[in-house]
């Protein structure tokens, strides 16, 4: 089986603090994993998240070799996202089939 490599973004979404949620919002197929490690570098950087409204700057932090954890201090709230290279080992149909798309 080929290497599938993928950069994941899961964030804080939703409006209202009853609402928000945490969620895989992107999933994004890369080449191999020095691809997806550079994509998901710069997602990191760069990255606008829904919330907070009103960013005031960001702190990037590297918390393993492929996982970032960036912090946005908005104007009333702090919020961050998680920025990941992941390997896709295995994927099942709805019928929990192995291999299937």
């Amino acid at each position: 089986m080929m290497e599938n490599w993928h950069v994941l973004l899961e964030e804080t979404v939703g409006w209202g603090r009853d609402s928000y949620r945490w969620q895989l919002t992107k999933v994004t197929l890369c080449e191999d994993r020095d691809d997806a490690r550079k994509r998901a570098y710069a997602l990191a950087k760069e990255y606008q998240p829904e919330h907070p409204m009103s960013p005031r700057g960001r702190r990037v932090f590297q918390v393993g070799n492929d996982t970032w954890v960036v912090q946005v201090p908005g104007a009333t709230s702090d919020y961050h996202f998680r920025v990941s290279v992941a390997l896709l080992v295995a994927e099942f149909d709805k019928k929990g089939n192995f291999g299937a798309s």
